[in-house]
């Protein structure tokens, strides 16, 4: 297929899954649509062998280039994301038209699954999209994808770097930094110190992608694998711009990072089977991928309530950050 047909097609693809009338029931095939296209214009279909191991940094675990590609099939996911950046990058332009909005995009895998589809929505008058990665055979990839769409125009930089710790060049201003390295209770991945890292090097104006992302300690019933209610018990974390800052900045200033949080769970709520994190994001606005929407948003297990032996049941949570990024319960 010739690169104007694969263009057309990822126009015709694109326009399908962020329509206001998309239905449901349509969305998995568009998603996987979407992987066979990234699949053909990258190479990665005719690959003999792809990396699967992750990469560990200091901050957490990036992705291996076959997860991140994998990625793209999360259909809400995807589709929340795309439709998210769309709306922020038209609100961008109308308070500021006269330039191209500058993308910082963190982790992109393979494709930049989440930005290189607007290439069809907007102009490089209108995007210029800085890209970070830190496997090199996903930005092999990447840069044969960007060549086969020719959308090198909306390309400032690819850089093969740890977000975590990666010092912008000078003068460099994005306007959003979009980032979804992460899984859910934000365990294991680095989106915590990605974005720690990235903001505390920008104006105050600018603006991430997702905005918030929510972790409550919760009690769940599972009876065979599936859950059938929950009951929030406390809010844990609400990581957005400002957390952010402050993770960098004064760590005091963030209970779960800086004190453990205290978590009761009493014996009236014996009926349930698990203590659990439960996960809900604000992506922009309303936009919201809430919990058991998608692959980011289900349920993570801490506890079988049958262990429990004394009522009410205390427990201590913290978020710990390093290697391996997550919550910690402590009785």
């Amino acid at each position: 297929m010739s690169s104007t047909a694969n263009i057309a097609n990822l126009k015709k693809i694109t326009e399908a899954i962020i329509s206001p009338q998309q239905e449901d029931k349509n969305l998995d095939e568009l998603c996987h649509s979407l992987q066979d296209l990234f699949y053909k214009v990258s190479g990665m279909a005719d690959a003999k062998t792809m990396e699967t191991t992750g990469i560990k940094t200091p901050n957490g675990l990036a992705l291996g280039t076959v997860d991140a590609a994998a990625c793209i099939i999360d259909a809400v996911r995807t589709q929340v994301f795309l439709k998210s950046l769309k709306q922020a990058i038209e609100d961008k332009l109308r308070d500021c038209p006269e330039k191209p909005l500058n993308i910082l995009y963190a982790g992109t895998g393979p494709f930049a699954t989440l930005l290189t589809p607007l290439t069809t929505v907007f102009t490089s008058m209108q995007l210029q999209m800085f890209l970070i990665e830190i496997n090199p055979q996903s930005i092999s990839y990447l840069k044969t994808t960007i060549n086969q769409l020719k959308i090198e125009d909306y390309v400032t930089d690819i850089i093969e770097a740890d977000a975590s710790d990666y010092r912008l060049p000078s003068g460099y201003a994005p306007d959003i930094i979009v980032s979804e390295t992460m899984l859910q209770a934000l365990r294991t991945e680095p989106q915590v110190m990605i974005f720690a890292n990235l903001i505390n090097q920008c104006s105050k104006k600018v603006l991430l992608i997702p905005q918030m992302i929510q972790v409550s300690a919760a009690l769940i019933n599972i009876d065979g694998g599936n859950e059938q209610e929950s009951k929030t018990i406390k809010v844990l974390l609400e990581y957005d711009a400002q957390t952010a800052l402050l993770v960098k900045q004064n760590k005091k200033g963030i209970p779960i990072f800086a004190d453990a949080a205290e978590v009761i769970i009493s014996e009236q709520h014996k009926q349930y089977s698990h203590v659990a994190l439960l996960t809900n994001i604000q992506v922009y606005k309303k936009n919201w991928i809430l919990y058991g929407q998608s692959g980011l948003t289900m349920p993570y297990l801490v506890m079988d309530l049958n262990s429990i032996k004394k009522w009410p049941a205390k427990f201590k949570a913290t978020y710990n950050l390093g290697t391996d990024p997550g919550f910690e319960f402590s009785m």
